[in-house]
């Protein structure tokens, strides 16, 4: 980026943090005093795995945000506003969706409401971090979305450097027993929002996340292929999502 650019100075503003002694306070503390924190609350739950807590951004707290500022990111580019439009949009999504899935709880569940069912999908990659480090990353987003930019498809949940994971490896059936956990986290977080469902402030309509993971066999096997099967599609009620266990 050339000086100049639009966010320019803000990239550098940022980047002075890493001059500090405590840099990773630093760098929240000005991404605050710039204006880029967002209210929404960081949860931990604590992985009996590792014995210790682990910090995450609960999807409940990020939806409900997000559908008050900006809509159009859950509801197919809609607004709240835009009701008839975005049930027709859920209606036709689900009635192409029956005809491969006929017997999905959604259907016998939530048969007559389906046009404020939202069908949702998982993320999960094995990056790279600082010093070329490895960092597992889960997201979550709309299947169904007015953007094609990964910034309107994708709202992080939680990360996790490999050095918590990589020592539990055991192979791609039997799985990693830490990245279970992580997944069971997220699995119980999307459960309750598909059979409580949330709701927009000041909105009475309830809407309902349908979750879905499919299970994809990695070319690779290691910690990345264990998460790869720590979801599986399941014919359980409520979700396509569980953990393994």
């Amino acid at each position: 980026m050339l000086p100049g650019m639009p966010g320019y100075s803000t990239l550098r503003q940022l980047g002075t943090a890493f001059e500090a002694r405590h840099h990773e306070d630093s760098f929240v503390r000005t991404v605050v005093e710039l204006g880029y924190a967002l209210p929404v609350p960081v949860s931990d739950t604590v992985l009996h795995s590792l014995g210790q807590k682990h910090h995450y951004v609960s999807i409940r707290h990020v939806a409900e945000h997000v559908l008050q500022i900006y809509p159009q990111k859950l509801l197919a580019g809609c607004t709240l506003a835009e009701k008839e439009s975005f049930h027709t949009e859920m209606e036709s999504f689900w009635d192409a969706y029956r005809h491969h899935n006929p017997h999905h709880d959604v259907f016998s569940r939530f048969g007559k409401m389906l046009r404020r069912c939202i069908p949702m999908k998982i993320h999960a990659d094995e990056g790279t971090g600082l010093r070329r480090s490895a960092v597992m990353q889960l997201s979550w987003g709309p299947c169904v979305s007015h953007s094609p930019s990964s910034i309107d498809r994708y709202f992080y949940f939680t990360c996790m450097a490999c050095e918590n994971y990589k020592d539990f490896h055991r192979g791609y059936e039997a799985g990693n027993l830490v990245l279970d956990e992580l997944c069971a986290v997220m699995a119980a977080e999307a459960r309750d929002l598909y059979l409580e469902g949330f709701t927009a402030p000041g909105n009475r309509d309830r809407l309902h996340m349908v979750f879905h993971c499919f299970r994809r066999r990695p070319a690779c096997a290691g910690p990345n292929s264990a998460f790869g099967s720590a979801l599986r599609l399941s014919a359980e009620p409520a979700l396509s999502m569980v953990s393994r266990k």
